[in-house]
C-alpha cells in the first residue's frame, strides 16, 4: 500500500505539476497502522462470537446435539455393516455396509460422499485418502485370531458418522509347503524324443497348484513343447562325438509356497554314414584337361575325413588320376578312338567316425576329327600308249583307317582325256593318250581323300611324250681350204672335233658327234695368205631352243611342288609325332623322297637351261644375252642352296 500511495503520489506530481502547491499529502504508514489495528478487533470479535453461539446452541434445531451443527443440515449415519463370524483366511469379506444422511429435510447439499474401515475405533480425517466413494466389500487382516473392524461415512461437507463395528474370528491352518520331483536322469541318443515327467511332485495339504519347466543354460538349447505342463517333451539336438548334457529344473507351487528340483538328460553321439557326391556327368573332347569334384561330399554330422577317386573300367584308356585322394583330381587323355571313350570313376569318403559312402560319376571322351591326309604320289614321264598307275597308297587319316572302297576319288583336271580304270580305288591304271610325234602333253590328275565327314585333295602330273623325238640337226664342219704350194702356210687353225652334245629330254641319248670330213677340192679361197678360216656349224632349228626352255620350266615348277609337299609331309609329322609314332617316321620317310625328287628334278630344269643357253649362243641371240645372264646368277644361287639341301637330307 505504501508503494501504491508513493507511486500515486508521483504519478500526481508528473501529471499536476502546476497543482502541487495545493496537493494533500498523505502519511500511508499512519493509516495503515489504524487498519490493521482495526482488523485485528473485528475479527476476535467475530471468532469469540460464533463460539458463543455453537457453545450455547443458539442455531441448533430441536433434537440434534450440541457442537454437531446438526441443526444446519444433519448428519451421515452408518446404517449396516457386516462381518461373517469366522473365517479361514486373512482377507475377510464385507456385507450390507450402507450408509444415510440424518436431514429430515432431506437438504440437497448434504449427501453421503465417502466410506472406510479401520481396526481402531478413532474416527479418521476428512482428508484421510482411505476413503473410498463406495462401501468396500472385503478387508485384509494382518494377522488371524478375533479382529473388530470399524465403519465410517462422510457426507459432501466432510462431517464424519460416528462408527459401525463388527467382530471376526480368523482360524488360518499351517500350510506344507510342496515338494518339486523332476524325475530321473534319462541317457537317450541324438534325434529322438524325450519326455519330462513331474507326476511325483506333491503336496501334503493344498495340492500342486502349477508347474514350470526351464532349461538351465549351459549346454545345446532344446524348444520344450509346454513349460507349464507336467510331462512337457523335447526333441534331443544333434551332437559331436563328445555328447552332451542337457540340465532342466522344475518349480511347483502350491499357491503359497514353492519347491525346485532339477533332472539331467545325457545325450550320446549316433554316427551317421556320410553322403558321397562324385558330380554331374560330363562330356568333354579328347585332349581336354577333366577336373572330377566330389567336394559336394557331407558328412552329416561330422566331417569328411578322406577322399579316394579309382577309375571303375580299365579295359580301355586308363586315365593317369593326379591328386586321387583330394577332393578334385584332374586327368587328360590325349586321344581316344573315332567312336570315343567312356570312363567311368568311383568316389570313396570316410567320415570322422569310419564310416564310409561311395558314388560315381561318368566322363565321355569325344573324338576330334583331324583331317586325312591325301597323297596322289609322284609325277610320272611316260611314252604315249604306255599303261600308267596312279598310287595313292601313301594317303591315311590320322585318326583311324581309311575305307578303300569310299575313301578315295580320282578325276582328271589338265591335258588329253585318259580314261581311269576305276576312279574310286587306291591304284587306277589308264593308257597314255597318243601324242603327235616329237611333242608332249601334261596329264594333271587329283585325288580327293575322305574319312566321312572331312576330306584332303592332291595332285600328281603324268608327262606323256611322242612316239618319236625331235631330230638334231647335225653341224657340218666346213673343210679346211687347200692353199698353194708356194705359199708360206701358217700353222693350221685348230678344228672343233665335236659339237656340244644336245640331250633330248624324252631319249636322254646324246647327239652324235660330228666328225671332221675330208677336205673337199675347189678353188683357192681369196683370203690373206696363210689364214685357214675354222669350220662353221649349222644352226639349230629355233623350235629346238622353245623345247629346251619349256622343259627347263616344267621341271623347276615340278621342283617347287615336290619342295612344299616335303614340307607338308615334315608338317605332318610334327603333328602326329606324339600320337603315332610309326604314322610320324612314315611322314618323315615321304618327306625325304619327296626331297630328293625336288632335288632330281631341279638337276634336270638346270641340265634343260644349259642346253637352251648352248643353243641360243649358236643361234647368236645376242639381244637376250643380259636377261639369261641373271638366269646364271640364280641358278649359282640355286647351287649353293641345293648343295646345302643335301649336306642337311645326308646328315
Amino acid at each position: 500500500k505504501r508503494n501504491r500511495f508513493f507511486g500515486r503520489e508521483r504519478q500526481l506530481r508528473i501529471i499536476h505539476e502546476p497543482l502541487k502547491n495545493r496537493l494533500i499529502r498523505v502519511d500511508p504508514q499512519k493509516w495503515i497502522g489504524k487498519v490493521l489495528i482495526m482488523k485485528k478487533y473485528i475479527f476476535g470479535f467475530l471468532v469469540g462470537f460464533l463460539t458463543l453461539a455453537v457453545s450455547s446452541n443458539t442455531f441448533a434445531k430441536p433434537g440434534y446435539p450440541a457442537g454437531t451443527c446438526g441443526g444446519c443440515h444433519g448428519v451421515p449415519v452408518v446404517n449396516n455393516f457386516d462381518l461373517p463370524p469366522s473365517h479361514d483366511s486373512l482377507t475377510v469379506p464385507i456385507t450390507g455396509f450402507t450408509a444415510t444422511d440424518t436431514d429430515p429435510e432431506k437438504s440437497s447439499f448434504a449427501r453421503i460422499s465417502g466410506y472406510i474401515v479401520t481396526t481402531a475405533d478413532i474416527a479418521p480425517e476428512a482428508g484421510d485418502p482411505d476413503w473410498q466413494s463406495s462401501p468396500p466389500n472385503a478387508y485384509t487382516f494382518a494377522s488371524d485370531g478375533l479382529q473388530t473392524l470399524y465403519a465410517w461415512a462422510k457426507d459432501s461437507l466432510d462431517i464424519v458418522s460416528a462408527a459401525a463395528s463388527d467382530a471376526v474370528n480368523i482360524l488360518i491352518a499351517t500350510n506344507t509347503p510342496p515338494v518339486a520331483d523332476a524325475g530321473p536322469n534319462q541317457t537317450v541318443q541324438e534325434g529322438v524324443t524325450v519326455t519330462l515327467d513331474g507326476s511325483n511332485s506333491d503336496d501334503s495339504d493344498n495340492g500342486i497348484a502349477t508347474y514350470l519347466w526351464e532349461q538351465i543354460p549351459g549346454s545345446v538349447a532344446v524348444a520344450i513343447s509346454d513349460p507349464a505342463a507336467v510331462a512337457p517333451t523335447f526333441s534331443t539336438p544333434n551332437v559331436g562325438p563328445g555328447g552332451a548334457a542337457l540340465t532342466f529344473r522344475l518349480t511347483v507351487s502350491d499357491g503359497q509356497a514353492t519347491d525346485t528340483d532339477t533332472t539331467i538328460v545325457n545325450v550320446s553321439w549316433v554316427n551317421i554314414a556320410p553322403v558321397a557326391n562324385a558330380g554331374d556327368d560330363r562330356t568333354v573332347p579328347e585332349g581336354t584337361p577333366v577336373t572330377l569334384d566330389g567336394s559336394a561330399s557331407d558328412g552329416v554330422d561330422d566331417g569328411i575325413a578322406s577322399y579316394s577317386w579309382a577309375q571303375v573300367d580299365t579295359s580301355g584308356v586308363i586315365a593317369d588320376l593326379i591328386g586321387w585322394n583330394t577332393a578334385t583330381p584332374e586327368f587328360t587323355v590325349a586321344e581316344v578312338g573315332a567312336n570315343g571313350e567312356s570312363l567311368t570313376f568311383e568316389l570313396t569318403v570316410t567320415d570322422d567316425g569310419g564310416l564310409k559312402a561311395t558314388d560315381r560319376v561318368v566322363i565321355n571322351l569325344t573324338n576330334i576329327n583331324l583331317v586325312p591326309v591325301a597323297n596322289a604320289g609322284v609325277d610320272q614321264t611316260v611314252a604315249a600308249g604306255d599303261e600308267v598307275v596312279l598310287n595313292a597308297s601313301s594317303s591315311h587319316d590320322p585318326d583311324t583307317n581309311l575305307d578303300p572302297d569310299t575313301a578315295y576319288t580320282w578325276k582328271q583336271t589338265v591335258g588329253p582325256s585318259a580314261t581311269l580304270s576305276a576312279p574310286g580305288a587306291i591304284n587306277p591304271a589308264f593308257t597314255a593318250p597318243a601324242i603327235v610325234d616329237g611333242a608332249s602333253e601334261t596329264l594333271v590328275f587329283e585325288l580327293t581323300v575322305t574319312d566321312g565327314q572331312l576330306q584332303a585333295t592332291d595332285t600328281c602330273e603324268i608327262l606323256v611324250n611322242g612316239a618319236t623325238p625331235p631330230p638334231v640337226e647335225e653341224h657340218p664342219v666346213v673343210e679346211e681350204t687347200p692353199v698353194k704350194e708356194e705359199t708360206p702356210v701358217k700353222e693350221e687353225t685348230p678344228v672343233k672335233e665335236e659339237t656340244p652334245v644336245v640331250e633330248d629330254p624324252q631319249v636322254n641319248e646324246e647327239t652324235p658327234t660330228v666328225e671332221e670330213t675330208p677336205v673337199v677340192d675347189g678353188p683357192p679361197v681369196v683370203e690373206e695368205p696363210s689364214v685357214i678360216r675354222p669350220p662353221v656349224a649349222a644352226p639349230p632349228s629355233a623350235e629346238l631352243i622353245k623345247k629346251y626352255k619349256r622343259l627347263a620350266k616344267k621341271y623347276f615348277s615340278a621342283s617347287k611342288k615336290l619342295k612344299m609337299k616335303s614340307w607338308n609331309a615334315k608338317r605332318m609329322y610334327r603333328r602326329t609325332l606324339k600320337k603315332d609314332s610309326a604314322a610320324a617316321q612314315a611322314y618323315m620317310t615321304q618327306a625325304m623322297d619327296y626331297k630328293a625328287q625336288s632335288l632330281d628334278a631341279r638337276y634336270q630344269a638346270k641340265k634343260h637351261i644349259k642346253l637352251f643357253r648352248q643353243v641360243k649362243r649358236q643361234l647368236e641371240f645376242d639381244d637376250h644375252d643380259r636377261d639369261y645372264d641373271k638366269d646364271d646368277d640364280h641358278d649359282d644361287r640355286d647351287d649353293d642352296h641345293d648343295d646345302r639341301e643335301r649336306e642337311y637330307d645326308d646328315d
